[in-house]
Parts: structure tokens; C-alpha cells; sequence
């Protein structure tokens, strides 16, 4: 049985660092950039895996999901489940530079954070493995952001009042016992999504030329990148709500939704759709 790992980092540097790591435990090191193939890896990968090699895939693209699961799919198509799929990610801290008065990133880390996805067991992970290289004291609470102003007619709330009303619309229905078929582990998860879903739109807010709406683009998965550094949400439960929050924006779309709904499942997908009402209803 050959290992196969597809690692990854929001940190370029990172990547330099898991090649080195994967090389020296006798992986063969396989590094993906920007404008890789798809097939054309897919068929390198399987070679190395039927030749009985452990394989390491490595790059900064392997942050999105839709990338991660493709690969997968078809390796496993080639190699068969006889051996040992994982993914790892190192969750890298960024430097926020100091704005006036919120935080902005570097253009460039800032378009890497927009592709960022936390790997989950659904994607057919055998094995899934997230470190944090450094100690991460952030906090992106929607206290922090209370004026913020959102500039978009479909808001007339601050970002920092929209999120704590998302919250709290899913917190009454708690109250008034409407989610009593739910664990109580679950609703806390997805209070706490619901607290962060649109937290990204601190770093992506940008105007269109003659548009007076702000537009807020990648916000959904710069968000779930900040809900994994945030120290305020305990570490154990971090994969779950940054997923959450990565696709609050995809059952706007029917046609995206039901590819979501075929991705996560039934059980998480209903945690979608009261994550998207509460959203709807806090405006």
C-alpha cells in the first residue's frame, strides 16, 4: 500500500518548506504550480502511486477544494482505494497591515486567500492533517468590525450588526426550541458561523467604477481562512465552521447549490440553508 499526500499553505515560503519535509521522508515530491495540467498530473501521480512510491503533491493551488477533489477523484479512479489518501495544510499566519482603521492584506496574499478552502472529510480524505506553525492570537469577533460600513443596497446594517443579527436569528429559533432535531454541538458550530460568515468582507471591499455598491468578492473564503486563525474559536471545531462559512454564498446560485448539496451532504447542506435564511433575514 503506497501513501499518498496532497499538502498545501496560504504561505508561499510554507510550500518550499513541505517540499523539503516530503523529500526527506522519501516521498516523491510532485510541486503544482498556477498552470499545471490537470490530466497530465493526474497520470503522474498515478504512476508513481501504482509503481508503489510514497507521492507527495505539493503547491499554493491545492488551497481550492474544487482543485483538491478533482485531483483526488481521478487518482483514485487510476490507483483504487488500496492505498492511503491524505491531505495536509499548514495554516500560515499573514501580516495584516494596519489600515485606517481596519486591517488590509498585500494584493497578492490577498488573491491566494481567495482561493482558500479547510480540507474536509467529504472531499474522500482517508486522513486529514492541519498545523499551525505558529501561535495565532487574532481576533476577528464582529464587535471588532460594529461600524464597519457595508456601502451595498442590499444592507442597510453595519457588517459588525449584520453579523451579530445572523446570529441571533438562528440563536431565537434555538430559544423557541425550532432546532431541537439538532445536536447541541451542531447549533453551537453553526452560531458560531453565523457570528463570522461575512467576516472576509473587511479584506475584500472594493468599489467598480460608477458603482456606488461595494462589491465584496472571495469574501466567503477569506473568511474561512480567518475563522482558522481566530484564537477565539476553540481549535477543535475551527475545520467545521470555516466550512461553513466557505460556502454560505453557494445556495444563492440553484445550479451551485446542488452541486454543494451533492459535495457536503444532507446533513450539512440543511445547515447551509439555515445559515442562508438567517443571512437573508438580517438585513
Amino acid at each position: 500500500m503506497s501513501k499518498f499526500i496532497m499538502s498545501t499553505s496560504n504561505i508561499p515560503g510554507m510550500i518550499e518548506w513541505l517540499t523539503r519535509v516530503s523529500n526527506n521522508n522519501g516521498y516523491n515530491t510532485i510541486n503544482v504550480s498556477k498552470g499545471y495540467d490537470h490530466m497530465e498530473l493526474v497520470r503522474e501521480i498515478s504512476k508513481s502511486i501504482q509503481e508503489g512510491q510514497d507521492t507527495a503533491v505539493i503547491g499554493i493551488v491545492l488551497l481550492s477544494q474544487k482543485k483538491r477533489m478533482a485531483i483526488l477523484r481521478d487518482v483514485r479512479k487510476r490507483c483504487g482505494d488500496g492505498h492511503k489518501y491524505m491531505c495536509r495544510i499548514e495554516i500560515g499566519d499573514v501580516h495584516f497591515q494596519q489600515g485606517n482603521p481596519y486591517p488590509t492584506l498585500k494584493p497578492e496574499m490577498l488573491d491566494i486567500l481567495k482561493t482558500f478552502s479547510t480540507p474536509q472529510y467529504y472531499e474522500g480524505w482517508d486522513d486529514i492533517i492541519i498545523d499551525y506553525p505558529c501561535h495565532l492570537t487574532h481576533s476577528f469577533t464582529p464587535s471588532y468590525f460594529k461600524t464597519f460600513p457595508q456601502d451595498n443596497s442590499h444592507h442597510s446594517l453595519t457588517l459588525g450588526e449584520h453579523c451579530w443579527a445572523t446570529h441571533q436569528y438562528i440563536l431565537d429559533k434555538y430559544i423557541n426550541k425550532e432546532l431541537r432535531h439538532l445536536d447541541h454541538d451542531i447549533v453551537y458550530n453553526l452560531l458560531v458561523a453565523a457570528k463570522y460568515h461575512d467576516i472576509g468582507k473587511v479584506l475584500c471591499k472594493f468599489f467598480k467604477e460608477g458603482d456606488p455598491n461595494a462589491k465584496f468578492y472571495g469574501h466567503q473564503n477569506v473568511g474561512a481562512y480567518l475563522v482558522m486563525i481566530d484564537g477565539n474559536i476553540p481549535e477543535d471545531i475551527r475545520p467545521e465552521v470555516s466550512d461553513l462559512v466557505h460556502h454560505h454564498m453557494a445556495l444563492r446560485n440553484p445550479s451551485e447549490a446542488k452541486k454543494i448539496a451533492r459535495r457536503v451532504g444532507p446533513e450539512k447542506y440543511s445547515l447551509l440553508e439555515l445559515l442562508r435564511e438567517a443571512d437573508v433575514a438580517a438585513r
